[in-house]
């Protein structure tokens, strides 16, 4: 297919597009790690830093009844961080990674760990649903071995 942006800026379209998506349903799906993004700042509270984790939902029959071709889902896990900026492995810190590492056989003592290892990975993922500004929004709420 060859795309004119001169001839589509011109083009004229008839149809009506949708406003709005129809949410996944809740519930547990397998899924694969399609992309990573970090983001970071600082609040009152200090520094800060999250990841992102864009979940692609492994199940055609859904992807067909939401008329997507792929169906997307955002984990995102807020980190703790070392004041050297590194992340803190001490007790009760970065338990939602840990959970994630553990889901994906990645969290193991004494084995070198680094985030681009979890792109691609697979696991079976909790879909939730939250309201935020008067639309239903999804989030995957856990992450287990698939």
């Amino acid at each position: 297919m060859s795309f004119d942006p001169s001839s589509f800026l011109d083009a004229t379209f008839t149809d009506a597009f949708d406003t709005t998506f129809e949410p996944i349903p809740v519930g547990e799906y397998p899924a694969t790690i399609d992309s990573l993004k970090f983001a970071n700042g600082v609040s009152d509270k200090g520094p800060w830093a999250r990841i992102d984790i864009t979940w692609a939902l492994d199940d055609p029959s859904l992807a067909e009844r939401l008329g997507r071709k792929k169906i997307l889902c955002r984990q995102s896990i807020m980190l703790d961080l070392l004041d050297s900026g590194g992340l803190d492995a001490g007790k009760g810190r970065n338990i939602s990674l840990g959970k994630l590492r553990d889901a994906l056989g990645l969290n193991v003592a004494g084995q070198p760990f680094s985030f681009r290892m979890l792109e691609g990975r697979s696991a079976k993922v909790s879909v939730t649903q939250r309201l935020w500004q008067d639309k239903i929004q999804n989030d995957i709420k856990d992450v287990a071995r698939a």
